[in-house]
């Protein structure tokens, strides 16, 4: 008899588990299913959308301001194996020119390359075109700058066939020159060495590859960080580690200005469009506005808390753009040298590493620490695009003369050059995030709206956002959701004045 209790008690207790432990696989199947079902839902709106009524569409292109502006063209695939440091168009839209160890030359619309020069013993640090295109100038860890001649390159290149062209009796980059080496110019201009040369073998001199570089400049005594040309294609301006800025005529190779006054490396010169200023910055956080004519410095523009790493004028001339390591993009106004706006562009331990003005004044672009590339418009100063796809630092950016090709290249050895479209942008402000995973068809992007200027910009809607405290500062996860920024914050502080000189 006591038995059949214990049992009964045995047999209701295992039943009461038995019930516990299926309400609680219930519970944890539907936590699951809750778990799922979210999942599921961020993969259907992450991934790309299929074909929409026209009424859905419309709604869902207003609501964004536009389809995706941004697709990935091409990766160049015959690229450098070596950090890219600079990377630019030439004026006719035809080519692209990257530099690394070497420079080399590609074609816009197929990526495929053209030409390798290697005249250089060291990192080619900064490149430029001149505006008429017949020469291209570069500055390098070797201390000189070489002017090379496009017209020679390109006819020494054999079709099909990648040319690499290296100077008779020069340095490369895979035969770098020895101290001894070092001391003895490739070219010079004086009047003995002029003798001495026509004394040397005939031959070198007629030879087709000794008029692939038309002058070698050589008279910094430290590496030579960045140069830029004159709109008239006459002059060459260099800025060296050797806190020095120098003028070059192109044709001679005579120096014919020397600028002083930095205190450290300059590490980027530009020059406006009229030819009437050069404007240099550097290590020291000073951009100084120089006159072309006298070389008198006519401003000394103060704002940024660390080094400048890069800057751009604006085709008018009327404003300038600055990027350096307390990770902020700074507008300048070259007029009277107030700073206009300051935007909180990059991340990371150097913060803006590159940047660079559109052809029409339009939208700016800058490259970061933070391996991304962004897109500014110009007018309100909000941001209008992030593209990803580098895996390092981006070292340089460039629009093309048409602003219909962006170009970016860094340190993970890659250069890609991207098919862009200005949005149309709505009032909200709104952005958008690229993946350069996300392939699409390039016909896409002939079909995008062009880019209108916003028309709350003339009630000042964005001034807080251009010359607040938290200008430009955005969460990187609503980044990635495509929210838009907050286009009625209040101003915080007003405009600072810079200090002239």
């Amino acid at each position: 008899m006591t038995q059949e209790p214990l049992a009964e008690a045995t047999e209701a207790s295992r039943m009461a588990s038995h019930a516990e432990a299926s309400s609680s696989m219930k519970s944890k199947t539907k936590a699951q299913e809750q778990r799922e079902q979210q999942i599921q839902k961020w993969l259907e709106s992450r991934a790309p959308k299929r074909q929409e009524s026209q009424g859905a569409a419309k709604q869902e292109k207003s609501r964004q301001g536009g389809s995706r502006m941004v697709t990935p063209k091409h990766r160049l695939l015959n690229s450098h194996n070596y950090p890219v440091a600079c990377v630019v168009f030439s004026p006719n839209n035809e080519l692209l020119a990257t530099a690394s160890r070497d420079v080399r030359i590609y074609d816009v619309k197929t990526g495929e390359i053209k030409v390798i020069l290697d005249g250089h013993g060291g990192l080619v640090r900064s490149i430029s075109f001149t505006p008429d295109g017949r020469l291209l100038c570069s500055g390098s860890d070797d201390c000189a700058a070489l002017v090379w001649s496009l017209e020679h390159c390109f006819a020494l290149c054999v079709p099909g066939k990648i040319t690499t062209l290296t100077p008779p009796g020069g340095p490369s980059s895979t035969n770098m020159p020895t101290n001894e080496q070092k001391a003895v110019p490739v070219t010079s201009n004086t009047p003995q060495d002029a003798a001495a040369k026509e004394n040397t073998n005939t031959t070198q001199n007629f030879s087709p590859m000794s008029r692939v570089v038309q002058r070698v400049l050589k008279r910094h005594h430290k590496p030579v960080l960045s140069v830029a040309t004159t709109p008239d294609s006459k002059y060459l301006v260099t800025g060296s580690a050797d806190k020095t800025v120098r003028v070059w005529d192109v044709c001679t190779g005579y120096i014919m200005a020397t600028l002083r006054g930095h205190t450290g490396e300059v590490n980027t010169v530009a020059v406006t469009p009229n030819g009437r200023r050069i404007v240099s910055s550097g290590a020291d956080r000073v951009i100084f506005v120089w006159d072309f004519v006298t070389g008198e410095c006519k401003r000394a523009l103060r704002g940024h808390k660390g080094p400048v790493s890069c800057m751009a004028v604006a085709p008018d001339g009327n404003f300038l753009v600055t990027g350096g390591h307390d990770k902020s993009l700074r507008v300048w106004d070259l007029n009277n040298g107030n700073e206009l706006a300051t935007l909180q562009a990059h991340a990371g331990a150097f913060g803006v590493l590159s940047c660079a003005v559109s052809s029409d004044g339009s939208t700016i672009m800058s490259g970061g620490y933070d391996n991304l590339v962004k897109l500014w418009d110009a007018t309100s100063g909000l941001a209008i695009a992030t593209i990803q796809g580098h895996r390092h630092m981006v070292s340089s950016v460039a629009f093309s003369p048409d602003c219909s090709y962006l170009a970016s290249a860094g340190r993970d050895d890659e250069v890609r050059t991207w098919i862009w479209e200005p949005p149309q942008l709505t009032s909200e402000g709104t952005k958008s995030t690229v993946a350069s995973d996300a392939l699409s068809n390039s016909k896409r992007a002939t079909d995008r709206l062009r880019a209108s200027q916003l028309e709350d910009s003339r009630n000042n809607r964005h001034w807080g956002f251009m010359f607040g405290d938290n200008s430009g500062r955005e969460d990187e996860d609503a980044l990635q959701e495509g929210l838009g920024l907050r286009p009625n914050q209040a101003p915080s502080r007003a405009p600072s004045l810079a200090r002239g000189v």
